[in-house]
């Protein structure tokens, strides 16, 4: 993974690389299961700058595994086109779980 010497990590920027990541470890490792993508996606996350970066690639990870497992025979280019479908939804995902965060905080 390379380092981006930025401040902090644009969200979409971060989501396209650590499904990158994913499909080019799959690509490398064709029996690896969910669990070790996962892994090998968040350890390689860790380099990412602003916390709502990392949070946007894990889930877009996430959605990559789900798509490759749905459609097995899918070329790395339609799983990144199904993910790129998918980015609106993800985004209001985590908007909704930040906000019910801070519901919870201001209740407590």
């Amino acid at each position: 993974m390379k380092k981006f010497e930025s401040k902090e990590m644009e969200p979409k920027i971060a989501m396209i690389s650590s499904a990158t990541e994913v499909i080019n470890f799959r690509k490398q490792n064709p029996s690896a299961t969910s669990e070790q993508m996962m892994s090998h996606v968040s350890k390689a996350t860790r380099e990412y700058k602003g916390e709502l970066a990392k949070i946007h690639a894990i889930a877009s990870a996430g959605k990559v595994v789900s798509i490759m497992e749905k459609h097995p025979r899918y070329t790395s280019r339609e799983v990144l086109a199904e993910l790129v479908k998918n980015i609106p939804e993800i985004e209001e995902s985590i908007l909704q779980q930040q906000r019910e965060l801070e519901e919870i905080k201001i209740n407590k």
